[in-house]
C-alpha cells in the first residue's frame, strides 16, 4: 500500500512515516489457519485444504481469499445437497457429502475465472491469432483502437 506517500506533509510528521511490511502466509501457515477454523466441523476434506492452501498461496497469500473459496465451496456442495433432498432417494453419505477438491476447483473456477476468458479459451486457433494481432497493433500505436486494415 502507498498510504504513507497519500498522506499530507504535516500529518506525516506527526506520525512518522514508518512502513511495517508483513510477509505472505506459506501454504503451510494458510493450512494451518484453515484447520484451525474447521476444526470443530468435519465438511471439507483434509486434501481439500491442503488444495484450498497452495492453490491461494500461488498467487496471493491472502488468507481472505482462502476463507472466501472456502466459503463458496461450502455454499455449493450444500445447493447439491438441497438438491439431492428434492429427490426423493437422498441418502446421506458423507463421502460424497463433504466438500472435496472437485468442489474447490469448481468454486475457483466460478471466482476466479471470467467470463470472456472461457470465449477466448474456446476461440479457434486463426481467431486468438486474430486478436493478438490487434491488441499488438494497438500496443504498437499507443492508442486504444486498431483499424482492421491495419492488422490484415
Amino acid at each position: 500500500m502507498d498510504l504513507p506517500e497519500k498522506l499530507l506533509p504535516k500529518i506525516t510528521s506527526r506520525i512518522g512515516n514508518r512502513r511495517l511490511v508483513y510477509k505472505p502466509y506459506t501454504s503451510q501457515q494458510i493450512e494451518k489457519i484453515l484447520q484451525s477454523r474447521l476444526e470443530k466441523i468435519s465438511i471439507i476434506a483434509s486434501e481439500a485444504v491442503t488444495f484450498i492452501s497452495k492453490k491461494i498461496a500461488s498467487f496471493s497469500s491472502d488468507i481472505r481469499k482462502t476463507l472466501h473459496l472456502s466459503r463458496e465451496a461450502f455454499k455449493l456442495k450444500r445447493e447439491q445437497i438441497m438438491n439431492e433432498m428434492k429427490n426423493k432417494e437422498f441418502k446421506f453419505d458423507k463421502e460424497k457429502h463433504i466438500v472435496g477438491i472437485g468442489d474447490i476447483r469448481t468454486s475457483y473456477d466460478a471466482i476466479y475465472t471470467l467470463p470472456h476468458h472461457n470465449v477466448i479459451k474456446n476461440l479457434f486457433e486463426s481467431h486468438k491469432l486474430f486478436l493478438i494481432c490487434m491488441a499488438l497493433e494497438q500496443h504498437v500505436k499507443g492508442q486504444d483502437f486498431a483499424y482492421l486494415s491495419e492488422v490484415i
